[in-house]
C-alpha cells in the first residue's frame, strides 16, 4: 500500500526544514565574535580618527601571527571588528602612529567571551630622555670561585606624557655594566651591547617598562669588588646573592639578610633612600682562595721547614753564646718630625680623597686606580705608626 502525504504533512515538513535552516543558521552567527577598538593620543587627550587598526590572529602563544583584516577608525576613533571566530583564538588589535607600533594585550574570543571592548593609546614623540628614570633596579649575583653570573632587572620609567623616541641608533637609553663585565645576553629586544655599556634603542612610552639582560664578571679582574654606576635617577636598589652563606658587604647598600624566594635563599642588599645620576653601588665578596694560592702557600710552608730545621740543626752543632746585646730602640720623633708626619699624612689623605673622584669621574681605570689606592693608603698607614 501506498502512502502519500496529504497537504498538511506537506505543510509540517516545511515548517521543521525552515525551522532547522534558521536553527543552524543562529548557530553559526552565534559562533562568531567581535572586538570593539578606540584608538586615542594620550598627549592631547583627543580621538585619534581615520586611524588605521588592524586584528592579529594567534592560533597559540610560539605561533607566528596572521593578519585578519585592516581597517580605519571612524571620527571617534573607533572601529568594531566582528564575524570573528569563536575557536579560542588569541587576538590582537595593533597601531602605529608617528611610526612607532602600539598594541592591545591578547584578547581570546571563546563561547564564554565572545566580546571585548579595548583601548589604544597613541603618543607625541620626543628625543629627550630627560623624563627618563630608574624606578627599580634589581641584581641577582650568582657567586662561584673565579666568576660572578649578574642579572639585572631594570624597571625604566617615562615620566612625560610623550614616547621617548631616540633620533638614530647610538642615542637610545644607556646603562653602565661593571668594570670587568663581558658575555652580554640580552633578554629584552632592543637591548645592545656597546663599548660603555648596554643602550636600549627601542622607544618608550610613557609609563614603566623592564629591561632583561645577564653577563658574567672575572671576580680576579675585579678584586672581589663588584661596582656599578647610575646613569639616571634611580628610586629603589635591591642587590640579591647566591648563595647565601656569602658574607657581603656594600657601598650606598644597607644589608638585609637572607631572604627567601621560591626554593632559594639569597643574601640581599638594598637602598631605599634613592640614588642620583652618577652614584654607584658596591658590593663586596669575600675573597675565595685559588689553587694558585694553595700552591703558593704550600711552598712557602715548605721552605719555611726546611729554613727552621736548618736552624735548629744549627743550634744543636753549635755552643750556646752569650746573649748579644738588644738593639738599640727606636727614639721617639722630635716635635719637629711629629709635625712634618702630620703634614705628609694629611697631605696623602687629600690624594686618596682626589684620586677617589677621579675614578668616579671615569678619568682612571679601574685596576690604576686600586693599585695606586692601595700604595697610597699603605704610605699613610706607615706614618701614622711610625714604622
Amino acid at each position: 500500500m501506498n502512502h502519500r502525504i496529504g497537504p498538511s504533512g506537506l505543510l509540517l515538513f516545511y515548517v521543521a526544514a525552515f525551522l532547522n535552516v534558521a536553527i543552524l543558521q543562529q548557530a553559526s552567527a552565534q559562533a562568531t565574535g567581535r572586538i570593539t577598538v578606540t584608538v586615542t593620543n594620550r598627549t592631547s587627550e583627543e580621538a585619534l580618527g581615520n586611524q588605521e587598526v588592524e586584528v592579529l590572529r594567534h592560533l597559540d602563544e610560539m605561533g607566528e601571527p596572521e593578519v585578519v583584516v585592516s581597517r580605519m577608525t571612524d571620527g571617534n576613533g573607533r572601529y568594531v571588528f566582528d564575524k570573528l571566530p569563536l575557536d579560542g583564538a588569541h587576538y590582537v588589535v595593533g597601531t602605529r602612529y608617528l611610526g612607532i607600533p602600539y598594541t592591545t594585550g591578547h584578547l581570546t574570543l571563546d563561547a564564554e567571551t565572545p566580546t571585548h571592548e579595548t583601548e589604544i593609546d597613541v603618543f607625541e614623540t620626543s628625543p629627550s630622555d630627560e623624563a627618563i628614570e630608574v624606578s627599580a633596579l634589581h641584581v641577582i649575583i650568582d657567586v662561584s670561585a673565579d666568576l660572578l653570573d649578574v642579572t639585572e632587572i631594570v624597571i625604566v620609567r617615562n615620566t612625560d606624557n610623550k614616547t621617548f623616541a631616540p633620533e638614530g641608533h647610538d642615542n637610545g637609553i644607556a646603562l653602565t655594566l661593571p668594570p670587568a663585565a663581558f658575555g652580554l645576553q640580552p633578554v629584552t629586544p632592543g637591548v645592545e651591547n656597546t663599548d660603555h655599556g648596554v643602550r636600549y634603542t627601542q622607544p618608550l612610552p610613557p609609563g614603566e617598562s623592564q629591561l632583561f639582560f645577564s653577563y658574567r664578571v672575572d671576580r680576579k679582574a675585579i678584586d672581589d669588588v663588584l661596582t656599578k654606576r647610575l646613569e639616571y635617577e634611580t628610586g629603589r636598589v635591591q642587590v640579591f646573592v647566591l648563595p647565601s652563606t656569602q658574607t657581603v658587604s656594600g657601598t650606598n647598600l644597607t644589608t638585609d639578610g637572607v631572604r627567601e624566594i621560591g626554593d632559594r635563599s639569597y643574601m640581599t642588599l638594598s637602598n631605599t633612600v634613592g640614588m642620583s645620576p652618577g652614584m654607584s653601588i658596591g658590593i663586596e665578596l669575600p675573597s675565595v682562595p685559588r689553587w694558585q694560592d694553595y700552591l703558593k702557600w704550600g711552598i712557602l710552608g715548605l721552605v719555611a721547614l726546611m729554613v727552621l730545621a736548618g736552624v735548629v740543626a744549627m743550634v744543636k752543632a753549635e755552643p750556646v753564646e752569650p746573649e748579644r746585646e738588644r738593639k738599640e730602640e727606636k727614639p721617639e720623633r722630635t716635635p719637629e718630625e711629629m709635625e712634618l708626619a702630620e703634614k705628609e699624612f694629611n697631605q696623602l689623605l687629600h690624594s686618596i680623597a682626589g684620586l677617589d673622584d677621579q675614578y668616579e669621574d671615569g678619568e682612571i681605570e679601574e685596576k690604576v686606580y686600586r693599585r695606586r689606592r692601595k700604595n697610597l693608603k699603605h704610605r699613610a698607614i706607615r706614618i701614622r705608626t711610625g714604622a
